[in-house]
C-alpha cells in the first residue's frame, strides 16, 4: 500500500535520521520538503530515478537509502541554508561510500550519478570527476549496459526497468558532457557496446505508461525507413551526445582537414534539419518546458562551437583567461582576424546567438541542468571575442547579449556555486573590453571632429617646437 507523504520524514534506516536537533528542526531541512524540492527543481533535468509516486512505494527498501540521502542533499540546495546543505552532503557521501564499498547495486549507482552531478554544479569538480570514473566502473561491472540487468531487479516493474534504462543513458550523456565541458575526462562510454533500449517520453514515464522501448538501431535508421514512429526527447538528447562523441574523437584531425570538418558538420546539420516539428522548440504542446530537448539543442550548439572555433576569426586575447568550464585549446595566433568573415565564424556566431536565445525562454534557469552554465560561458567567450574584434557592427546589441549571459550566470549561481566563478571571470573580461571600446570610440570621435585646419595648426606647432630645440 502506498505510504502517505507525511511518512517521507521517516524512511527506514535513513542515514540522515541522526541529524543534530538544530538541523533536524530547521523547516527547510526536513526530509519531506527536500525530496519534494528534488522532484520539483532537479528531477526534470536529470530524470533517472523513478517518479515521485513510485518512489513512495520503495521507501523502506534498504538499497534505496543512499539514493534517498543524496536526493535529500540535492533538494536542500534549492531551499536550505548552507549549514544544512553541508551536513546533508557529508551524510550522503558517507552513505554512498558505505554502499559502494559493500556491494553496489543499481540504486547505489543512481545515488553516485545524482551526487556527481550536484558535486560538479556546486564547484567540487575534481570530486565529481573521481565519482564519475567510479560510477562508470560500477555500471559496467553490473552489466547495466545490457538488457539482461533488468531481469535481476527487486521486482518486475516496467517503471523500474525504464529507470534502469534511464540510468545507463544518463551516465552515457553525462560522460559526454563532462568530456566536452571540462576536457578532464574522455568519453569512454561512447564506444561501449549496449543493448539497452531508449527512454520513453517524460509524460509517459510520469504516468507510468511505459511503451515498448525503441532501440539504438532504430535511432541509427531514423529518416531512412518508412516507419514514422517518433522518438522521445531523451532519445534526441542521446543522439546529440553521440554527435559530440564522434566530433570529439576526430576534432584534432578536423582542425587541419577541411573535408573531415565538413563531414562532421553534416552530423550537426542533419540533426537540426531532420527534427520533427514538435521537437524544434524546447516546449511541449501544452506550453511546459521540454528539458530533454532543451539539453539536446544545447549540446548541438556547444558542439558546433567546439568544432568551428579553432578556425573562426575571433580575437581571443581578452577571453583566454575564462576557464570556468574548460581551458581554451587555441592560442592567439590560431585566430587570424580579417574583415571578411569566414564560414567557421558564421557557424560559431550562430550557435552562440542561439544559446543566448535559449536563455530567454520563460523557464527558471535553475530548473535547467547546471551544464547550461558551460554553454553560456562558451557563448560569452564568442560574444566577447566578437565584440573585441568588432565583428558585429551593432555594438549595443552584442553588449546586451553579454549582459544577458552575465545575468543568466548570476541566476544560476544562486543554486550552483560553480556558476559564481564563471560569472566573475566573464564580468571581468566584459569590463575590460567595454573600457577598451569606450576609449576606441572616443578616439574615433576625436578623429571625426578634428578639422584639416586643426591638423595643420598642430603640424605647424610641432615644427616650430622642433626648430626651437635645434637652435638651442
Amino acid at each position: 500500500m502506498m505510504q502517505s507523504l507525511t511518512e517521507w520524514n521517516k524512511p527506514a534506516s535513513s542515514p540522515v535520521s541522526t541529524e543534530p536537533r538544530l538541523l533536524l528542526n530547521h523547516p527547510s531541512a526536513t526530509f519531506e520538503r527536500c525530496i519534494s524540492s528534488y522532484y520539483y527543481n532537479f528531477h526534470a533535468s536529470h530524470p533517472l530515478v523513478v517518479p515521485q509516486a513510485s518512489m513512495r512505494l520503495l521507501l523502506k527498501e534498504e538499497a534505496l537509502q543512499p539514493l534517498l540521502a543524496v536526493m535529500h542533499w540535492v533538494g536542500s540546495l534549492y531551499i536550505s541554508p548552507e549549514a544544512v546543505q553541508n551536513y546533508l552532503l557529508r551524510s550522503a557521501t558517507l552513505s554512498v561510500e558505505r554502499m559502494e564499498d559493500a556491494s553496489a547495486d543499481g540504486f547505489a549507482l543512481q545515488a553516485m550519478i545524482v551526487q556527481l552531478i550536484a558535486l560538479d554544479g556546486t564547484g567540487h569538480r575534481q570530486q565529481a570527476i573521481a565519482l564519475l570514473i567510479r560510477a562508470k566502473e560500477v555500471a559496467l561491472r553490473l552489466g547495466l549496459n545490457y538488457d539482461s540487468y533488468f531481469q535481476s531487479s527487486i521486482a518486475p516493474s516496467s517503471v523500474l526497468d525504464e529507470s534502469w534504462r534511464r540510468t545507463w543513458w544518463e551516465l552515457y550523456v553525462l560522460d559526454g558532457m563532462f568530456a566536452g565541458a571540462h576536457r578532464a575526462t574522455t568519453f569512454s562510454l561512447f564506444d561501449t557496446p549496449t543493448s539497452v533500449g531508449l527512454p520513453c517520453e517524460e509524460d509517459e514515464y510520469e504516468r507510468e505508461q511505459i511503451p515498448t522501448p525503441q532501440t539504438v538501431e532504430d535511432l541509427d535508421d531514423r529518416d531512412l525507413t518508412s516507419d514514422n514512429r517518433p522518438f522521445s526527447s531523451f532519445a534526441y538528447r542521446i543522439l546529440s551526445a553521440q554527435n559530440l562523441g564522434k566530433i570529439m574523437q576526430k576534432l584534432h584531425f578536423a582542425e587541419s582537414d577541411d573535408e573531415l570538418q565538413k563531414q562532421l558538420e553534416v552530423l550537426l546539420t542533419n540533426w537540426r534539419h531532420n527534427l520533427p516539428a514538435s521537437k524544434r522548440e524546447s516546449m511541449l504542446q501544452d506550453g511546459r518546458p521540454d528539458e530533454m530537448m532543451f539539453q539536446a539543442h544545447m549540446l548541438n550548439h556547444t558542439t558546433s562551437i567546439l568544432l568551428h572555433r579553432s578556425r573562426a576569426q575571433l580575437d581571443v586575447t581578452s577571453t583566454k583567461f575564462i576557464d570556468a568550464c574548460a581551458a581554451s585549446d587555441a592560442s592567439e595566433e590560431d585566430y587570424g582576424f580579417t574583415r571578411r568573415i569566414n564560414l567557421h565564424t558564421r557557424h560559431v556566431l550562430f550557435s552562440a546567438n542561439e544559446i543566448c536565445n535559449m536563455v530567454t525562454h520563460r523557464t527558471p534557469l535553475i530548473w535547467h541542468t547546471h551544464f547550461f552554465m558551460c554553454a553560456i560561458v562558451l557563448s560569452s567567450i564568442v560574444q566577447l571575442s566578437a565584440w573585441s574584434a568588432r565583428l558585429n557592427t551593432d555594438e549595443d546589441l552584442v553588449r546586451e547579449k553579454v549582459r544577458l549571459c552575465i545575468g543568466a550566470l548570476r541566476q544560476i549561481s544562486t543554486v550552483w556555486g560553480a556558476a559564481g566563478r564563471a560569472l566573475s571571470q566573464v564580468q571581468e573580461v566584459a569590463g575590460q573590453i567595454n573600457s577598451m571600446r569606450k576609449q576606441s570610440r572616443q578616439m574615433e570621435q576625436f578623429l571625426i571632429d578634428v578639422t584639416d585646419e586643426d591638423v595643420m595648426n598642430l603640424f605647424e606647432t610641432e615644427s616650430s617646437t622642433i626648430a626651437d630645440m635645434e637652435t638651442v
